[in-house]
């Protein structure tokens, strides 16, 4: 049985196209060990101190527009349908244009009791219509708890895309989560290699199945500075 948790925002790809030429990122001297190559993805592992769950990250080209799969990215009540181990999303307070406060849910198999979480979203753009950031952590009293649920406290994640061209866009996604409570070992090293890629993989999908859904968003990112 898999063991799924929430992140945020989260996301690695099915592709028959994937180039390679962006691995050697994961052995960038930051104390990155590459754990899995597949489908053009690299996924790697570092230790995070005081967490129970290393860090992890994936890196790839997926098959997209890179404004296309941004606009998809800020769907706020849709996260869950890319970002593995998120069952609900929904936004709760607007912060201003490029930052959000989103309510998370992950329902995990018993014995692992389920978990919540309160992330706030902010968008950056590195270059106009080329590059972009989306960063998120962790602001667990933004909303109150709710019973039965653990509340995850501690989390930080970034996902930088970069356009290679109109229909490419390198993805790297990195993730430091404190799960807050019990988790059988086995999961740990489960939740560290499947989550990256299992996103990218979503991520890529989600982007080709909606296809012309955000056309207004892509035009005004494509804008944005």
């Amino acid at each position: 049985m898999q063991v799924r948790l929430p992140i945020v925002t989260a996301f690695l790809l099915i592709a028959t196209s994937l180039s390679l030429a962006g691995l050697s990122l994961a052995d960038d001297g930051g104390g990155w060990t590459v754990i899995d190559k597949d489908r053009g993805i690299t996924v790697s592992k570092r230790l995070a101190p005081g967490c129970p769950l290393p860090s992890f990250r994936g890196q790839g080209r997926i098959k997209g527009n890179v404004l296309q799969l941004l606009s998809l990215m800020l769907d706020l009540k849709a996260v869950n349908a890319w970002a593995y181990g998120v069952d609900s999303s929904r936004p709760i307070k607007r912060i201003d244009e490029r930052s959000h406060l989103i309510y998370l849910t992950s329902d995990l198999p018993w014995p692992v009791r389920d978990r919540d979480m309160i992330v706030r979203s902010e968008v950056e753009v590195v270059r106009p219509a080329q590059e972009f950031r989306i960063s998120l952590h962790c602001e667990p009293t933004a909303h109150p708890e709710k019973d039965g649920l653990i509340r995850v406290k501690e989390c930080e994640s970034t996902l930088t895309l970069k356009k290679i061209d109109a229909e490419t866009t390198e993805v790297d996604y990195v993730m430091t989560l404190d799960p807050a409570g019990y988790l059988p070992r086995w999961s740990t090293e489960w939740i560290t290699k499947a989550t990256p890629m299992k996103t990218l993989v979503a991520l890529e999908e989600q982007a080709a199945a909606s296809q012309g859904k955000y056309t207004a968003a892509v035009r005004s990112w494509s804008a944005a500075l």
